[in-house]
């Protein structure tokens, strides 16, 4: 995929997820030898951090979010803005404890109704 095909996939991700009513924020991207963007030393959050203040920017306006994932914008990830914002509750199960864990609170409450 060359790097037009892929920031062109990104916006078209970036709408979609903001007519669901997501609210989204441009985030930092890695280069290909695996570093952030950013141009500091991220380690383990290369690529996963946002490029300003999330809170306020996060938005489901389409000129903005057309803006920051435009075609001549350096490469960006996507980042959807959990809980009240977007009306979205995420659970994110690390490994074999975490799974075990999960299996526990499901046996426990049953499974929870997801989209």
């Amino acid at each position: 995929m060359t790097d037009a095909e892929f920031k062109a996939e990104v916006l078209k991700a970036a709408l979609r997820y903001a007519a669901r009513g997501w609210a989204v924020v441009p985030m930092w991207s890695m280069r290909a030898d695996g570093q952030c963007t950013c141009g500091t030393a991220c380690g383990k959050d290369a690529g996963k951090h946002t490029w300003l203040k999330w809170r306020k920017a996060a938005t489901t306006d389409r000129a903005q979010i057309e803006e920051w994932f435009r075609a001549n914008a350096p490469p960006r990830n996507i980042a959807v803005v959990t809980g009240e914002t977007s009306g979205l509750t995420v659970i994110d199960i690390d490994g074999a404890r975490g799974m075990a864990t999960w299996a526990e609170k499901i046996a426990e409450h049953g499974e929870p109704v997801t989209a």
